[in-house]
């Protein structure tokens, strides 16, 4: 693209009228090796900081540079693809698009997995093109400049004026290594801020209904840190839900954890998503005074054995509290105080977890997500999560229900049954997950009463009987019904009218002999 191109397409959209000063020092470096009679090449490696972070705005400020405020050249080839291309051939056709060259299909090889091959006619008209032009060829893939040369790219120093720009970490032959170190601490949030100006560029395009700001992605990095790095996508996700740096009151569950992903993916191209978790905490027997901005509390894997009672007495405005894997036996009477903030309990994996009175859970009104996935409670009030595996009975209700709650998972226990009242008043529940719970053997009255449930997660219940008359009072809002690995399922009955928005039926490994739609 030239200058016009450039600016039609918004190319450098997002970009600060001027160039940060911190990338100052990375352009001089490069186009004095460039424009040095007596440099081996063209080409340059980019190593941003950290090896790899901001290394495309950093590109994207360099080529803007040249084209735009120097006019050093005519032609931006613009080639940093999210995926790198390993075929010569289809990264030449790339460099064709780019040029507005034209090319037949006839023409195109009859051995497509070569990744050797290049169209000899199309290289000349390539090298044609650029061999009097100044021009700026800016990729991330792993090509010599012999490769460059074989497509077409006239690379050598006798060209009029071009640079060959390359997004890596590491150096190569006949390419000048420039990286972006020795960054002082305002500098490096600079950087990342301007990597989070992209992020939102790239998201407003891709997801225009997540609404995201520079700052929320900038809290959104900030907040991984916190974890290990074998934290699941969707924790994080459901992390972010609660501590309201993602979604809307008005957005749809799924809508939220899809830009959720979408924002991870943003992070985890641009080299930003770090996760760790590299911290011992010895809690005090008194709750800290000066909390009461604390929003979040993550004590992941630090085999916390005790929580002393009056711990989160001035912890009021918490949204996020995770134990996950640890040693204690019951949870503090003060977590009553978190009632009017917390979103998101999360007791996955605490093995020595002895009872959740039914007391807490009745506080806890804004709870939005509870886990209780691998605990070893045998009795719980109303609302628990997956992998209860010694869960064996529920009691009939509670008094205040979790009117809030949207995930339900209940997988891999030993329940033999559901009181009938036990989803009564869960009205916004969206998905409910009771998969893997081979001695159940139906279902309670009161799953009717689940309004906006749109995914029904039943796999491996495998005593599950008598589906009939609960298929025809099935909210219609449901959308995926798993009853795979139902081994006691025999005849289904579908009313079609009942599910109009049901996208997915799932039946497999189910003996089912007769199913009526």
């Amino acid at each position: 693209m030239d200058t016009q191109q450039a600016n039609d397409l918004g190319f450098f959209r997002g970009l600060f009228d001027q160039c940060p000063a911190m990338f100052e020092k990375t352009f001089k470096q490069v186009f004095e090796y460039v424009e040095n009679p007596f440099s081996v090449s063209n080409a340059v490696c980019i190593s941003g900081w950290q090896k790899n972070i901001g290394n495309e705005r950093i590109l994207k400020y360099l080529a803007r540079r040249a084209l735009v405020e120097l006019k050093l050249i005519d032609i931006l080839i613009w080639l940093l693809g999210r995926d790198k291309v390993s075929s010569m051939r289809n990264f030449q056709l790339q460099i064709a698009d780019r040029l507005g060259i034209q090319n037949s299909k006839d023409d195109e090889p009859d051995v497509e997995d070569d990744e050797q091959i290049v169209d000899e006619a199309l290289s000349t008209q390539i090298h044609a093109r650029l061999k009097n032009r100044k021009f700026i060829l800016v990729h991330n893939g792993d090509w010599s400049l012999v490769e460059l040369w074989r497509m077409g790219i006239p690379n050598m120093r006798s060209s009029v004026y071009s640079i060959i720009l390359v997004s890596s970490p590491h150096d190569r032959m006949y390419h000048q290594l420039v990286t972006v170190n020795n960054l002082s601490d305002d500098e490096i949030h600079d950087l990342l801020y301007e990597e989070c100006l992209d992020i939102c560029d790239h998201l407003s395009i891709s997801s225009p209904s997540l609404h995201i700001t520079p700052d929320v992605v900038m809290d959104c990095i900030l907040y991984l840190l916190l974890f290990d790095i074998n934290i699941r996508i969707e924790t994080i996700v459901q992390y972010w839900l609660a501590e309201g740096l993602i979604g809307t009151p008005a957005m749809d569950l799924d809508a939220i954890f899809k830009c959720g992903q979408n924002l991870l993916d943003e992070l985890h191209h641009r080299h930003l998503v770090e996760l760790q978790n590299d911290h011992v905490l010895v809690l005090p027997s008194k709750s800290p005074k000066n909390c009461t901005k604390l929003s979040t509390i993550i004590t992941t894997r630090i085999r916390l054995k005790d929580i002393p009672e009056a711990f989160f007495e001035n912890m009021v405005n918490v949204r996020v509290l995770s134990l996950v894997r640890n040693d204690i036996t019951c949870l503090p009477s003060s977590i009553v105080h978190l009632g009017n903030n917390l979103k998101l309990l999360d007791l996955k994996q605490c093995t020595k977890l002895e009872s959740l009175p039914l007391p807490y859970l009745r506080a806890l009104g804004k709870l939005e997500v509870l886990d209780l996935s691998g605990t070893p409670l045998t009795e719980l009030p109303d609302n628990s999560f997956e992998d209860c595996q010694s869960l064996s009975r529920l009691p009939t209700s509670i008094a205040q229900p979790l009117e809030k709650l949207q995930l339900l998972h209940l997988s891999r226990t030993k329940l033999l049954k559901i009181p009938e009242q036990f989803f009564q008043g869960m009205v916004k529940l969206k998905d409910l997950n009771l998969s893997l719970n081979p001695s159940l053997r139906s279902l309670p009255m009161s799953i009717f009463n689940l309004v906006n449930l749109k995914k029904l997660n039943l796999k491996g219940c495998s005593e599950l009987q008598n589906m009939t008359h609960c298929l025809k009072h099935f909210p219609s809002s449901l959308e995926e019904l798993n009853l795979s690995r139902c081994d006691s399922l025999q005849d289904i009955k579908l009313d079609s009218s009942s599910f109009p928005n049901l996208r997915i039926l799932d039946l497999k490994y189910t003996p089912v002999k007769f199913i009526s739609l």
